[in-house]
């Protein structure tokens, strides 16, 4: 008999371990933020409070002692219904000798997830002890203090690789894996729970609260997402589609879609006759959603399409790898093939070469280059182009009046807040924001425009961090580039006096937002654009602030009777 491989490789105790970083997080409710990208082996520990964390499509609900693991590449989210819980983020690299005396090179940061697993129970309050004095040390500008934070993280690593437990919430996701994977298969709850090894209730009891159905909801969702994507893609019989997903009787199955969505699975199927592909990017999705068209293949990632991706990756049977890689296009072209679509929706990007081969599988058609206003033209094109005019003008006029309701909101008593739009990539800030974007914030929004503010045609135009405090700036909006070496910079920004002395960041009028929606050039992209600053500006507008404060001492200086 052949032995199993190690889990390691030999000579994994010549591996080095150097902590990239640690922080101390706490967690605010969801504000429709993507999920941000591990660039280097992450750990994770709750420190307070109650939180989940997904990683990639994996929900836990967090519990403390124990360390979640992070892959590198992967990406993740925390999320909390109330409170702010408290996450320490310990993130590592790797490195072997280079051959040479003294010398190392990195290495694969991969290998260390056999020895991690995906998470780890540690004793009572080893896990946040250790956590905590990690921080705690590697803050500090004694050297010393620094090095035992290197330790402390070794430490911290070879305590969880020895762990023997797993944690409550590996046997929910087990459980809920065999959901995913065996829909089709009679779970009954007991059962999960004892492969879980928790009781029935407590079973069920944690299952809903950590991933918001309980087992038999959650069942039905699954089966019900499977008999979509058949329905859409296998041109097979009700009657089988049913059976395949754990249904013996094709009524009950028809009865349950509809119960569930308010319309029965033939309905579903006439809805969907249309097959589009969306091509490259987040954008061209963001054209379809107005004509109420999901198409049949699309880019899905968990961080770049997160928004479309949680709300419609169910309905869209074919996903395709993110973006334009040139590595990666005979593989997308193959499935845009598959698919048989009559259109081909791609961005502005795409390149003619790859253009004309997309154009060889079926018709396809290219957003216009980005300038304002152009999401316009775009969306009157695309539907010229699919028989749907109509259906555009509706959408835009509805969406020009709800941007004018936006608008007066924001303006409050007076006029909007002004508002400076940064983002921080590598060591330096820049302008944020594509002239389409700007164009529609700054004029078709109202919000006021700093006299400062970069050129729209200039996105590496530089801001001084003293513009935060200039006179007619009453918020800055902020986007941090997810790599390391920027990431690196935002740590020594915050904890430098620098930062801590600018007014803006005293009162909290500095925002940070997210990649999705604002890379995103699209109506759909606009549309959440729109909402997001309406949201957070309307009620905390300081010229509104200042009108109640004056109409407030006008009132106790000349009470009424």
């Amino acid at each position: 008999m052949t032995p199993m491989p190690p889990l390691l490789p030999p000579d994994a105790g010549r591996w080095t371990l150097h902590l990239h970083s640690a922080e101390l997080q706490r967690v605010k409710p969801s504000t429709g933020m993507t999920q941000l990208m591990s660039l280097h082996t992450t750990l994770i520990v709750l420190l307070e409070g109650h939180c989940l964390l997904t990683r990639g499509t994996t929900i836990s609900r967090m519990t403390e002692d124990t360390v979640y693991v992070c892959a590198p590449g992967s990406t993740y989210e925390f999320k909390t219904r109330g409170g702010s819980p408290l996450v320490a983020l310990i993130r590592l690299s790797q490195y072997e000798p280079n051959g040479y005396e003294g010398s190392l090179k990195a290495s694969d940061s991969s290998l260390l997830l056999p020895l991690l697993g995906e998470s780890a129970v540690l004793p009572p309050g080893a896990a946040g002890d250790r956590c905590r004095s990690i921080c705690a040390h590697y803050q500090s500008p004694d050297p010393i203090l620094a090095l035992r934070a290197q330790a402390d993280a070794l430490e911290l690593v070879l305590e969880a690789a020895s762990s023997p437990c797993k944690s409550e919430s590996d046997g929910l996701e087990q459980a809920r894996r065999q959901l995913e994977e065996y829909p089709e298969q009679p779970l009954s709850t007991e059962k999960l729970a004892r492969a879980a090894g928790l009781s029935s209730r407590h079973f069920a009891e944690l299952f809903k609260q950590s991933y918001g159905k309980s087992p038999l909801e959650y069942i039905t969702n699954v089966r019900l997402e499977k008999a979509k994507k058949l329905m859409l893609s296998s041109g097979r019989r009700l009657k089988d589609i049913a059976h395949e997903i754990g249904y013996e009787d094709e009524f009950y199955f028809s009865r349950v879609f509809k119960k569930e969505y308010g319309f029965s699975p033939s309905h579903y199927i006439s809805r969907r006759k249309r097959i589009i592909a969306a091509y490259g990017s987040a954008d061209t999705l963001g054209y379809l959603l107005p004509f109420d068209l999901l198409p049949h293949i699309a880019p899905m990632h968990p961080k770049w399409t997160g928004y479309y991706l949680t709300r419609y990756g169910a309905d869209i049977p074919y996903h395709l790898e993110y973006g334009l890689a040139e590595h990666n296009r005979e593989l997308r072209l193959s499935q845009l093939a598959e698919t048989k679509p009559e259109l081909i929706v791609c961005p502005p990007s795409i390149n003619g070469e790859e253009f004309e081969q997309v154009s060889a599988v079926a018709s396809a058609f290219t957003l216009p280059p980005e300038s304002p206003g152009s999401w316009r033209t775009g969306l009157r094109q695309l539907a010229m182009r699919m028989g749907m005019e109509k259906e555009a003008e509706a959408w835009m006029t509805r969406f020009d009046r709800e941007t004018g309701t936006a608008r007066r909101k924001l303006a409050g008593f007076g006029k909007a807040p002004s508002i400076l739009f940064v983002r921080m990539a590598g060591c330096a800030l820049y302008g944020l924001g594509s002239p389409g974007i700007l164009d529609f914030v700054y004029h078709e929004l109202g919000i006021a425009r700093p006299d400062g503010a970069p050129p729209d045609a200039h996105p590496n135009y530089p801001v001084r961090l003293q513009a935060f405090d200039a006179d007619d700036v009453d918020y800055v909006c902020l986007l941090i580039r997810q790599d390391s070496a920027t990431l690196e910079y935002w740590r020594k920004l915050t904890r430098s006096s620098r930062w801590h002395s600018l007014s803006a960041v005293k009162e909290g009028r500095v925002h940070f937002l997210s990649s999705s929606p604002w890379r995103e050039y699209s109506p759909i992209g606009l549309e959440r654009i729109r909402e997001e600053l309406a949201a957070e500006f309307a009620e905390n507008n300081p010229c509104q602030i200042r009108a109640l404060s004056m109409e407030k001492d006008w009132n106790r200086t000349y009470p009424s009777y």
